[in-house]
């Protein structure tokens, strides 16, 4: 049989030997601060009769925890849409700012001229400090480093021809118990 060997006692460390930890910051519950961070919607039907307007309507979103300043919402168009019976390509309409969590609504109403798939390119755009706002291309959002928020969409629509046009003929007004003839025209 083995005989057990009497343990020795650990001498204690000495102070220096013991690494001595810095004192860590306080540490603040509440979120970072998120600059301002613009979101687009756009929401129209993919498929529109010529001559009937296509409502493309648009959901400006500032999703940050700071105000969006110089809110600016720019369309270009393909040349074969009007807006208004006008012949600009391009529309653009200022919303000022955007507070924290704050969205608006817009709607942008064009025709097409004839049958074929045109789209409209779609941008917001706003300052974070007193630069001026500048002309941005690339990805889909971009932060520019003058402070400048921007986020783009292209949003295409198929306009087709009138498919069926249906005419109703007959008497506008009938006194009560008298008979009406009407004859519909497809």
């Amino acid at each position: 049989p083995a005989e057990a060997m009497p343990a020795k006692p650990i001498p204690p460390a000495s102070t220096e030997e013991i690494p001595v930890l810095p004192v860590l910051p306080k540490v603040d519950p509440r979120p970072a601060p998120v600059p301002a961070k613009l979101e687009l919607l756009v929401n129209v039907p993919k498929r529109k009769q010529v001559g009937s307007p296509a409502a493309y309507r648009l959901l400006v979103r500032n999703t940050g925890s700071e105000t969006a300043e110089d809110v600016d919402v720019h369309c270009e168009f393909d040349p074969q849409l009007t807006f208004d019976n006008t012949s600009k390509r391009a529309v653009r309409h200022r919303l000022a700012r955007l507070s924290p969590g704050e969205s608006k609504e817009l709607t942008l109403l064009l025709l097409a001229k004839s049958a074929g798939t045109y789209c409209c390119r779609f941008s917001v755009k706003s300052r974070r400090d007193r630069g001026g706002l500048s002309q941005l291309g690339g990805a889909a959002s971009q932060t520019e480093p003058s402070g400048i928020e921007a986020v783009w969409k292209s949003v295409c629509v198929e306009f087709v021809s009138q498919q069926v046009q249906i005419e109703m003929l007959g008497p506008t007004l009938r006194t009560v118990g008298s008979r009406a003839e009407f004859n519909f025209k497809i």
